[in-house]
């Protein structure tokens, strides 16, 4: 099995999926429904967004690091 990681930083967000999977295909909008939740829950305690320390999404069924 292979144990190639394709990772995405897009604001706070650090998304770990594997290449080809389902996931994958999708990242575009798996990030865009991420980061407006993101947005949505940092409004709420009247932060920014920037604000925020790095929120990793696994995507994975294999051991990875976060580097």
């Amino acid at each position: 099995m292979s144990t190639d990681v394709v990772t995405r930083t897009d604001g706070p967000l650090v998304i770990h999926v594997r290449p080809g999977s389902y996931a994958d295909q999708r990242l575009d909008g798996l990030v865009s429904e991420y980061n407006d939740a993101a947005n949505r829950v940092a409004s709420f305690f009247g932060k920014s967004v920037a604000s925020l320390k790095p929120i990793h999404l696994c995507f994975v069924d294999v051991p990875h690091e976060h580097g």
